[in-house]
Parts: C-alpha cells; structure tokens; sequence
C-alpha cells in the first residue's frame, strides 16, 4: 500500500461519521415508522407480540424454529382483502396459511397429551367479556389477519379436546387424522356434488363407494342405488 493509501485508510478509520461507519446496524427510517405506527395503535402490535411468543413456544416443542420464524409475517396491518384473490395476494396468502396450520398442528399435538387437560374451563360471562385479547363479539370494524390469528388459537384453546385420551361422549371421541386430511381437501375445493360437471372427482367416488357398500350387504347391481346425503 502507497503512503497515500495507507494515510487514507487511516483517516477513514479515525474520522469515519459513526452513522456511516455503523451503517448495518443503524436505524432505518422503516424502523423509525415501524415505532411511530407501534405508539399511535398499540393493540395491533400487542397481538402480534402474544402470537410471535406463541410461535417461538410451539417451534421450541417441535424444534423447527427456523422453519417457523421464516414464516412470521406481521399480519396486523394486512386484511383479508389482500389475501388471493387479489391481486399479488399469493405471499400473504401463502404465509397466512401456514400460520392457521401451525396453529391446528400444535393443538393436534396437545390433544393427544394426556398430561393436558380436556378443558380449559370459563364461565359464559368470562368468554362474553374477553380472555387475553380474546373476544367472541363481533366487531364493527375490519379486523386484521392477527387478530383473526389470535382467534383461532383461543377458540381451540378454551373449547374442549374432543380427542384427548380422557375425554369420553356418547356421541362422539377421538380425532381421525386421514378424516381429518380429508375435510381440509373438501374445504379447500369447496364445491358441490349436484352434477358430475361441477364435480367430476367426487361424483365417481360416490358411485365406487356405493358399489362397495352394496356388495358388503350382499346386494347386487341391479338390486341397490343410492345417494350420499350431507
């Protein structure tokens, strides 16, 4: 290194602007926006907060914390009018997703602990008047995806577990998980069964599992029909 260089380099170390010299570790005006927005509406970022601690939590039982924080989007400012179909909603849409199944996945997992209780017991007045961010009235206002991500969680965390190994009904125990699989598949195609054009796939499950049904009784093709009926 010349002189020149050398002295340069040295002025540069000495005499560097400590904004400048700390420039990946600075303050950023999103930062600065991010503060004001947190002063000026506190509750949605109080949300936030509450559900990220929940998220870190169910990453440290399942210890896939990468996986989860790299979906953590904060979601209270966004609506559903920016999740598919509008437009570039895919992300949102994508990220919103994940976190309603991270939810469902942790409340799988603790239904089937026996250490857990089957429920988190409250009176009526308590559920009417809130727990924790969590209210069953209904709002006049647009409420942002985090609130919606709160609510899901509090609804399975102060409703019974229907498939925990102490619980025992009448009328019906236990979860299936292949069921279960299958009613997220049917929701998600969200159609109908009226004809075989709206819902090809279906109308000739139906058609198989009829047949099936019938050869265990002992009918024969032309001694049975049938319809399923919700």
């Amino acid at each position: 290194m010349t002189a020149y260089g050398q002295l340069n380099a040295s002025f540069s170390a000495h005499f560097t602007p400590p904004w400048v010299a700390n420039a990946s570790s600075s303050v950023t005006s999103e930062d600065i926006l991010a503060t004001r927005d947190e002063q000026d509406h506190p509750e949605p970022h109080r949300m936030r907060r509450k559900h990220l601690s929940c998220l870190r939590g169910e990453s440290e039982e399942r210890d896939k914390g990468p996986i989860i924080e790299s979906f953590a989007t904060n979601f209270s400012n966004i609506y559903e009018s920016e999740l598919l179909p509008a437009r570039n909603g895919e992300k949102f849409t994508e990220h919103f997703l994940h976190e309603v199944v991270d939810i469902l996945l942790s409340y799988i997992k603790k239904t089937y602990d026996g250490k857990s209780k089957v429920l988190d017991f409250h009176h009526p007045h308590q559920l009417l008047e809130g727990l924790e961010g969590f209210s069953v009235e209904v709002s006049d206002q647009p409420q942002p995806l985090e609130q919606i991500l709160v609510d899901c969680r509090d609804t399975l965390k102060y409703g019974v577990k229907t498939g925990h190994p102490r619980y025992f009904n009448q009328l019906s125990s236990g979860l299936d998980v292949i069921g279960l699989a299958g009613e997220w598949l049917t929701a998600t195609a969200n159609t109908n069964m009226f004809t075989y054009e709206i819902a090809p796939v279906f109308i000739v499950m139906e058609e198989v599992l009829l047949k099936k049904m019938h050869e265990i009784i002992g009918w024969g093709q032309s001694e049975a029909d049938g319809v399923f009926s919700p």
